[in-house]
C-alpha cells in the first residue's frame, strides 16, 4: 500500500507544539578537515554513541530496542510519499555511497531523549529540508538547525523533541502533511514506541462519492480523494440484495471506482478491515431515496 502523507499521522498520531534545539554549530571543526567520534569512514557508530545499549536490526523496516529507558523506535525512508526503495533513498549508519542515505540515533539524556540525524550529500541536498513532530492529534513544524558536515560525506544536526512519538525530517510542512491536496512528501521519519518491524495499521482516511441511476439501479461509487487502499482491504456490504459489478482493483486511489447493482431502498457501507483482520472500520454510506 502506498505510503501517503497521511500515512505520517498513521505511524504513531500527530505533534504537540514542542521545542527543537540543534548542538552542532559551536562545536564543528574547520571546514576543510572535518572530524566527529562518532563518525568514522562515513559510517554511523551507533549503538556504540549510546555504550551498546541499544541494539539495531533491520528487516522491511530499522528498528532500534532502545535498553534504559526500554523503547522502541523504527525508522521509515518516505520517497515522493511512498515506502522509498533501496535506489531511492537507504535508512543505514553506512552514508558514503552516493544514494540518498540517513539514520537518526535516539540518545536518552537522562530526562529525554534527543535525536541525532546523520545524512549524506545526497540527502541534504535533495531538498530544503522541514522539521515535523507528532504526538496528539495535530502536526507541528519545530525549529530547523540545519545540516552541518561532521566528517567527508557525513552530515548531522541534533534535535530535542520532548515527548514527541514522530520525528520527521521531510520536503513539506506539517501544515501540507495534513492537507489532503498536499504534495507527497519524500523524507525520513523516527517512530517512537513502535515494533516488530511493521507499524501498526490505522484506519484510511478516504472521501466517497457516491452516484445513482435510478433506472438501472447502479450505484457508482468513487474514491474522491484522501489515502490510497489495497482493495483487498475494503468490502461493501448491505442488508438489501446488492451485487458488486465492477469491484475496486488493486492499490484504490483517487478517481477509482466501482459499480454495484443496488435497489432504491438498500443501505450500501463500505468496510476496511486491516491486514491482521483485527480492525475494521465503516469508511463511508449511501442511502437509497426510499431507504
Amino acid at each position: 500500500m502506498a505510503l501517503r502523507r497521511r500515512r505520517l499521522l498513521e505511524l504513531c498520531g500527530t505533534a504537540a507544539a514542542v521545542g527543537l534545539a540543534g548542538c552542532l554549530g559551536d562545536s564543528m571543526p574547520g571546514e576543510d578537515d572535518p572530524t566527529h567520534e562518532n563518525v568514522s569512514d562515513g559510517t554511523v557508530d551507533y549503538p556504540g554513541m549510546v555504550d551498546g545499549g541499544a541494539s539495531v536490526t533491520a528487516d522491511r523496516y530499522v528498528t532500534i530496542e532502545y535498553d534504559d529507558p526500554e523503547t522502541s523506535f523504527i525508522l521509515q525512508p518516505i520517497y515522493e510519499g511512498e515506502e522509498a526503495s533501496d535506489d531511492q533513498f537507504r535508512v543505514q549508519r553506512d552514508l558514503s555511497g552516493e544514494t540518498m542515505a540517513g539514520f537518526i540515533a535516539p540518545v536518552h539524556t537522562g530526562e529525554a531523549f534527543e535525536y541525532h540525524v546523520f545524512a549524506n550529500e545526497a540527502f541534504v541536498e535533495f531538498a530544503d529540508w522541514n522539521v515535523v513532530t507528532g504526538t496528539g492529534q495535530n502536526l507541528t513544524d519545530g525549529e530547523n538547525p540545519g545540516f552541518e558536515r561532521l566528517q567527508g560525506p557525513v552530515y548531522g544536526m541534533v534535535l530535542s523533541p520532548g515527548e514527541a512519538e514522530l520525528l520527521a525530517i521531510v520536503d513539506t510542512t506539517a501544515e501540507e502533511l495534513q492537507s489532503r491536496d498536499g504534495p507527497s512528501p519524500t523524507g525520513l521519519a523516527i517512530i517512537r514506541g513502535a515494533s516488530g518491524g511493521q507499524p501498526e495499521q490505522s484506519v484510511p482516511q478516504i472521501s466517497f462519492g457516491f452516484e445513482y441511476d435510478a433506472t438501472a439501479e447502479q450505484l457508482t461509487v468513487t474514491h474522491e480523494g484522501g489515502d490510497s487502499v489495497d482493495a483487498s482491504r475494503l468490502e461493501f456490504q448491505s442488508d438489501a440484495d446488492i451485487t458488486v459489478d465492477d469491484d475496486f482493483e488493486g492499490t484504490v486511489a483517487a478517481g477509482d471506482a466501482a459499480t454495484l447493482t443496488a435497489p432504491s431502498d438498500a443501505e450500501v457501507r463500505i468496510i476496511w478491515t486491516s491486514a491482521e483482520g483485527d480492525t475494521s472500520a465503516t469508511l463511508a454510506a449511501w442511502k437509497g431515496s426510499d431507504a
